[in-house]
C-alpha cells in the first residue's frame, strides 16, 4: 500500500510498466501517469473504486501521485457537517458549511489550509499545518479557505 505522496519511476516497487489493478482507500484519489517524472497521458481513479487497467494503460504506468484530502468539519473533535477538500480555494457556503461554522480540520501530512474571516479571502487569517480537532479562538471564525500542498 503506497501512502500519500508522490512516486516516481525508481520509486515503484512493483516496477515500471507493470501496474495492472489499483484499489484506491475511499475519499482518495490516485493520479496514475504514462511517463517517469509524472508526465505524459495522467489517468485519475477516486476513492472506493477498484480499477482493472485496460489496455490503454495496463503495464504502462511510470509514475503515481496518491492523495489524501484535507477534510473541514464543522463541529469539534472532527464531526458534524463534512467537506472533502482538494488544493484549491473555497467560499464555506460553496460546501453546504454555514459562514462562521468551521471548527476542526484534518490537514494530511504535506498540506495546509489558509482561513480567512470573510467569504472573499479577505480580514484576519490563519494557517492550520495539521490536523487540528479545536480551532481554539479560531472557532466558527472562517468564511473562506485555501488549501495548499506544501
Amino acid at each position: 500500500m503506497l501512502s500519500p505522496g508522490k512516486y516516481d519511476v525508481g520509486a515503484l516497487t512493483i516496477g515500471n510498466n507493470a501496474l495492472s489493478s489499483i484499489r484506491v482507500p475511499a475519499n482518495w484519489r490516485v493520479t496514475l501517469h504514462k511517463n517517469s517524472g509524472f508526465g505524459g497521458a495522467k489517468l485519475v481513479v477516486h476513492g472506493g473504486e477498484i480499477a482493472l487497467l485496460d489496455d490503454a494503460w495496463n503495464d504502462e504506468v511510470s509514475s503515481i501521485v496518491v492523495e489524501e484530502p484535507v477534510v473541514a468539519y464543522a463541529d469539534e473533535n472532527f464531526s458534524g457537517r463534512a467537506a472533502l477538500l482538494w488544493p484549491g480555494i473555497y467560499d464555506l457556503s460553496e460546501l453546504g458549511l454555514a459562514d462562521d461554522t468551521l471548527s476542526s480540520l484534518r490537514v494530511p501530512v504535506g498540506h495546509g489550509v489558509t482561513v480567512w474571516e470573510n467569504g472573499d479571502f479577505s480580514g484576519a487569517s490563519f494557517e492550520v499545518l495539521e490536523s487540528t480537532a479545536n480551532l481554539g479562538v479560531n472557532n466558527d471564525r472562517g468564511s473562506s479557505l485555501e488549501v495548499f500542498q506544501r
